[in-house]
């Protein structure tokens, strides 16, 4: 069934793409309540049904692109105030 497919999903990701980590889980297995409560009580996953929950599923993607991108940010030393910019000679 679907769940075994999300499973051994989550298990090559785990042992082979180390580097690749699994956000979301959409598709036929999310088609039904059993199936996600299965990813995300077994899995520790988050899922979303494309057809039946867009909203939500947009939101668990962008959520995982800015969690991704601050991961690769440089921290920057904060401005603390005007007075410590050099004056500008014209």
């Amino acid at each position: 069934p679907d769940q075994v497919a999300a499973w051994g999903a989550q298990r090559l990701f785990a042992d082979r793409f180390t580097r690749v980590p699994i956000d979301v889980i959409s598709g036929p297995v999310t088609d039904a309540l059993v199936g996600r409560e299965y990813i995300a009580k077994n899995l520790g996953l988050a899922a979303a049904n494309a057809v039946l929950e867009p909203e939500r599923l947009a939101e668990l993607v962008l959520e995982a692109l800015k969690l991704e991108s601050l991961k690769h940010q440089t921290p920057r030393p904060a401005v603390t105030g005007l007075e410590e910019l050099p004056e500008h000679e014209d």
